[in-house]
């Protein structure tokens, strides 16, 4: 029954633990370290009034991110996480600012096979049209979740695409341009082209160029949801 009623109030306590994060709670309370720290001291730190972050507080340790002894808070390892943790701090803001908004319509998706919740952004067909025109922190922690996970294994698919000594790549959905940098940089005989959206290719080719791999890295602007654009014949 507890975690039920976890389930039940998620999306509070995500947006509470985003907020102490965001208005600097977590990082005092983190600064005291073993000694702990009273509200009175948080209240001196922070330009927020003793009620806001009574009620943060509050939540805080009922959900065991700080823990209070002797009207002293103190940070737990949960907060230590949510606080320094590279992982989790881009789960949060990818959650928080690309998907919490855009979940409220879940169930009008699944329903009519669409993405009902894009249009909290904007009036496309799919996310990936969009993704150049963006707000600003949105597209930061889109782009910052995207790359945190695709990064970590280029280090074992170069080897793996690359092993046949191939002339040239064909990347599909390029993104940024960070795998058809990645594979440019690990041979220098290899040729990339990449195919995206208009929009995207704008942001691939800039980092492409700010490389030096305008002559082994080009593109081809295509929506392959559409229809099948015009391969190069040497692919």
């Amino acid at each position: 029954m507890f975690d039920a009623q976890k389930i039940a109030f998620g999306p509070i306590v995500f947006q509470a633990t985003k907020s102490m994060i965001d208005l600097g709670i977590l990082k005092v309370v983190s600064t005291a370290k073993d000694q702990g720290i009273t509200l009175e001291e948080i209240v001196e730190e922070l330009d927020l009034s003793v009620y806001s972050i009574k009620v943060l507080l509050e939540l805080g340790v009922s959900t065991e991110i700080l823990h209070l002894k002797n009207d002293r808070y103190l940070i737990s390892k949960t907060g230590h996480f949510l606080l320094n943790d590279r992982l989790t701090q881009v789960n949060l803001n990818f959650v928080h600012d690309v998907c919490y908004q855009a979940m409220f319509n879940l169930k009008a998706s699944l329903e009519q096979q669409k993405p009902v919740g894009l249009k909290v952004f904007g009036e496309w067909e799919t996310v990936y049209e969009g993704l150049s025109a963006l707000p600003a922190q949105v597209k930061k922690s889109w782009f910052e979740f995207d790359h945190y996970y695709s990064d970590m294994s280029f280090s074992e698919l170069l080897p793996l695409v690359l092993q046949t000594d191939p002339r040239l790549i064909l990347d599909v959905g390029g993104n940024t341009g960070k795998w058809a940098i990645s594979c440019a940089q690990y041979s220098q005989d290899v040729k990339v082209i990449i195919l995206d959206l208009p929009g995207q290719l704008e942001i691939a080719m800039e980092n492409v160029k700010n490389y030096g791999l305008e002559k082994r890295i080009t593109s081809i602007s295509a929506n392959i949801l559409d229809d099948l654009p015009a391969i190069p014949k040497e692919i």
